[in-house]
């Protein structure tokens, strides 16, 4: 679907068996890969050509770095991501974005609470959930989880360089029109000109949750 112009969001749902039928977008290298890693694969590159197919370009190929990250042709910015037999991925026309973040999560539970206080939260973030209605209370953790994974794609591309889930802290949620923002305050040389706020929006399913930011080409860092 079409989230503004030259923007579109693809996500479908893939079984074990996916990557039979759709055994063109498989590497070499991942011949001997299981089962779930070769149809996760294949899942999240169907989304991403069916994406750019439907911003006009019919794209050939996405290479993998060093890291396994998308190399994305010189036309599309993009990015994808996959949970529990559901994959996304999001592309743009890079002469309108320059970097674009998604990452899709499958719904946590109350188990998950005390991990993710340890691992993903920052003490911003806990403070900002003390002030929220606490119908609200999972779905704020859903929302640190996921966008802060998000943020990491959007920014990774433009300067490869890693950072950690309390690099970044909550600055506002906006559960009425899907939106929140963060702000990324990373001590590391290569990040701190990406410092400052970044909004992203999410999108709810039964589910699962969708997060994700894009930066257009006239945004500065």
């Amino acid at each position: 679907m079409l989230i503004k112009d030259q923007l579109s969001l693809v996500e479908v749902e893939y079984s074990q068996k996916f990557y039979e039928s759709h055994a063109k977008f498989l590497p070499k290298d991942l011949d001997s890969a299981s089962i779930r890693r070769k149809s996760e694969f294949c899942a999240g590159r169907f989304c991403a050509f069916e994406a750019s197919n439907e911003i006009g370009h019919k794209i050939l190929s996405i290479q993998r770095g060093d890291k396994g990250e998308p190399l994305w042709p010189d036309e599309i910015k993009g990015s994808i991501s996959h949970s529990h037999g559901i994959a996304v991925s999001m592309v743009g026309d890079s002469k309108v974005f320059q970097s674009i973040g998604i990452d899709i999560e499958k719904n946590i539970t109350l188990k998950k609470i005390p991990t993710l206080n340890k691992m993903v939260l920052t003490d911003k973030d806990k403070l900002y959930f003390e002030t929220l209605d606490k119908t609200y209370d999972l779905l704020f953790y859903q929302l640190c989880f996921t966008a802060k994974e998000a943020l990491y794609k959007l920014i990774y591309p433009l300067v490869h360089e890693y950072f950690d889930f309390r690099e970044a802290s909550v600055e506002s949620v906006n559960f009425k029109n899907n939106s929140l923002c963060l702000e990324l305050h990373s001590q590391r040389e290569k990040l701190k000109k990406f410092n400052g706020i970044y909004q992203a929006h999410y999108i709810q399913r039964e589910n699962h949750l969708i997060a994700y930011f894009y930066l257009l080409t006239n945004e500065e860092y």
